[in-house]
């Protein structure tokens, strides 16, 4: 029993879920009480739901049947439950029903059916009664065989099952009980004659297929009944860690307060105390940024959390209140019949509004293969293990969420896309589901160029990913960026990328232009921290080199580029201090430091530290540093269009100093920096489709 009492709500932010096998939820059904068709039998006609549709192949003289098989002129069956789907065959006939539903069984999974035949031998010629049975099958590939050939005897796939069944009604159990093994049991309905046996096999079955053989005389007749299949998949997971805020989701619609019952609640109707302040949160769909002052707390878990929504919820690792914490790791958990298709959810119709949703499936869904209309085709999770944020992206299939695989009980952000043609909205259905680490219907991006930076020092880590392609921009958001957003934890650190104003996460740059990209990096901890290249595809001759402009270091980033530099307090990021509210999903802010770049040209351009040819040459400005003015020298080979211009760290063009056309030769200009802040610049010639790039640094 939890101890009711008051709490003050110390904000310590991290998050820990880990799956777990504790509880399971239906997630597929059918009773067998609808009519079938020889031409198959769809979901909106079986009865239940998460099947596909019944296939069913027999000659003239087999057939099926709901109800008694009597009625069709065979012998007498009973099952469980009066509406049960029926075949038979007679004469020279054989039914092959190569399919009858297709689910995919997961490991932990548990398929569950009621079945009884008709095991009467050949009554006119002594001949055996003919094959009956069922395949579980993975496509066409039989994985286990049950089968009798006209006694009362099973044989398996694996062994035999030698008991006496009959024509009692069985129920059957079949259970992947690992990755290699599934577990089959078969039990007379009065509980008797149980058979337990196990399969090795590595296949994953995704189908039923239930025959009848051909029994050759012209007279005897082979029935089957089955009924009540029902699939269970495990549907818990696990809250590890430290005290901290989670974002959570479930594959049912229970109440919150049954959701929540392992970890405390208060300042609310159904939590453990009234005391206190609420630490359950919902986001705002109507909110216009990511300000703290946008969670609502909870007024009463009593309420259902809706299939597809989203909850933030600060656990204290203090579960009972008991003045002990270290209750962590609990379990949470929900059983039921699993969430259906999840359409028409609210979503923010705000441009580059945020709305908090969840994974409404007791399976990992692939957000590649979400429906999403005018979003930014990036999803945001919470990693409590890095204290940062996870994105992917679609359209690039970058980001550190890997493969942007959603795992069952997980909240995550949405963000609508900045210009809105309609209504935005987001669709979760059965169809997203990815079974076992397999995606289907996803497409691999072609010709994929990225670089994942990552670091790690001081106990914190975090990393930023660059795409490239003909699509990208420096200058702008696009789609295929990923903002940096503020941590959900009390330590932690930042890398990003500084672009269009805004600090990215996944920057989505052009794969054919030169240009210097700013880095950010903070952190809330000083120390030694090291920089690395963990992820590197690029065209052969495209130069992405990385300067440290405060110790002069620069080295081309290549795939075992590494660094170490120490970081101090003058880029110390802010961190959430203990009794207040955490931000939402707000996008990062800068540390304020130019400390890092990189500087970045394609295949073909010269580079700031390559021997430019003498006939075309950028020169250092003069005075550098300097205050307000400066003079910069080039010279072109030959006559043609020549740009000239300045940037600033963010990528941002702040003067124009040179546009037109040439003759070639020598020249020299001068930038009037009055109206331009203090700090680093950089100054960038193109000309005869050669790029080079230098940089100066202005002091008022």
């Amino acid at each position: 029993m939890k101890k009711a009492t008051s709490l003050l709500l110390a904000l310590f932010l991290m998050l820990g879920i880990s799956e777990g096998v504790n509880a399971q939820v239906t997630i597929a059904s059918d009773d067998g009480s609808q009519t079938p068709y020889n031409d198959g039998w769809s979901n909106t006609d079986n009865g239940g739901s998460g099947f596909d549709a019944w296939s069913i192949s027999y000659g003239a003289n087999t057939g099926t049947f709901i109800g008694d098989p009597s009625n069709d002129g065979m012998d007498s069956l009973e099952v469980m439950g009066a509406s049960a789907f029926g075949m038979y065959a007679n004469g020279t006939e054989y039914l092959n029903a190569d399919r009858i539903f297709q689910v995919g069984l997961q490991v932990g999974d548990t398929l569950t059916f009621y079945w009884a035949i008709n095991w009467d031998a050949n009554p006119y010629s002594g001949s055996s009664g003919g094959s009956k049975g069922f395949d579980l099958k993975d496509g066409s590939t039989t994985v286990i065989n049950v089968n009798n050939g006209g006694s009362s005897t099973i044989t398996y796939t694996g062994g035999t099952v030698s008991t006496d069944y009959g024509t009692d009604p069985m129920f059957v159990t079949l259970v992947r009980a690992s990755s290699s093994e599934y577990s089959l049991s078969i039990t007379k309905r009065d509980g008797s004659g149980t058979f337990t046996g196990t399969v090795s096999s590595t296949d994953e079955i995704d189908r039923i297929g239930f025959y009848i053989g051909n029994q050759g005389d012209g007279n005897s007749n082979r029935n089957m009944y089955v009924n009540n299949f029902v699939i269970k998949r495990a549907s818990s997971v696990n809250i590890t860690g430290s005290a901290g805020y989670r974002l959570l989701s479930a594959p049912t619609t229970p109440t919150l307060s049954t959701l929540l019952d392992p970890v405390w609640t208060q300042a609310t109707t159904g939590a453990d105390t009234d005391q206190g302040d609420p630490n359950v949160f919902t986001w705002p769909t109507a909110a216009t940024d990511g300000s703290d002052s946008n969670w609502n707390g909870v007024t009463d878990l009593t309420a259902t959390l809706s299939a597809g929504s989203g909850v933030l919820v600060y656990v204290f690792d203090d579960t009972d209140y008991n003045g002990s914490g270290g209750d962590l790791p609990v379990t949470l958990s929900v059983t039921g019949t699993e969430n259906g298709d999840v359409t028409g959810l609210t979503v923010n119709s705000n441009a580059d509004g945020w709305t908090l949703v969840g994974n409404p499936f007791a399976s990992t869904i692939d957000f590649d293969l979400i429906s999403k209309t005018d979003l930014t085709n990036v999803a945001y999770v919470w990693d409590p293990a890095t204290s940062a944020w996870k994105t992917y992206e679609t359209s690039g299939q970058t980001g550190d969420l890997t493969d942007g695989l959603i795992t069952p009980f997980q909240g995550f952000f949405i963000q609508t896309a900045s210009s809105i043609s309609s209504t935005p909205d987001i669709d979760i259905e059965s169809d997203d589901k990815s079974s076992g680490g397999t995606f289907y219907g996803k497409e691999v991006a072609e010709e994929l160029n990225v670089i994942r930076l990552q670091l790690d020092g001081a106990g914190v880590t975090n990393s930023m990913w660059m795409q490239f392609s003909e699509e990208g921009s420096f200058e702008s958001k696009v789609m295929g960026d990923a903002l940096e957003l503020e941590p959900l934890a009390f330590k932690f650190a930042k890398l990003s990328a500084s672009k269009a104003g805004e600090l990215m996460d996944i920057a989505h740059l052009p794969l054919n232009e030169s240009f210097n990209l700013p880095l950010d990096v903070s952190s809330t901890e000083s120390g030694e921290f090291t920089l690395k290249a963990t992820d590197f595809t690029l065209p052969a001759g495209m130069s992405v080199v990385f300067h440290d402009y405060q110790t002069g270091f620069e080295q081309e980033i290549t795939e075992d580029f590494e660094y170490k530099f120490e970081l101090g307090s003058e880029v110390a990021a802010k961190a959430v201090k203990p009794g207040n509210l955490v931000a939402g999903p707000l996008m990062a802010k800068s540390s304020g430091s130019d400390r890092f770049g990189i500087a970045i040209q394609p295949t073909g351009t010269s580079t700031e530290n390559a021997d430019a040819p003498a006939e075309f040459a950028l020169e250092q400005n003069y005075p550098n540093p300097f205050n307000p003015s400066t003079t910069i020298q080039y010279s072109v080979a030959e006559p043609g269009q020549v740009s000239l211009s300045v940037y600033n760290l963010m990528g941002q063009r702040v003067a124009e100093l040179v546009n037109e056309t040439k003759s070639a030769g020598t020249f020299n200009v001068s930038w009037n920096a009055s109206n331009a802040a203090s700090g680093m610049y950089y100054y960038r010639l193109v000309a005869g489709g050669k790029t080079i790039t230098r940089k100066m640094t202005l002091i008022k």
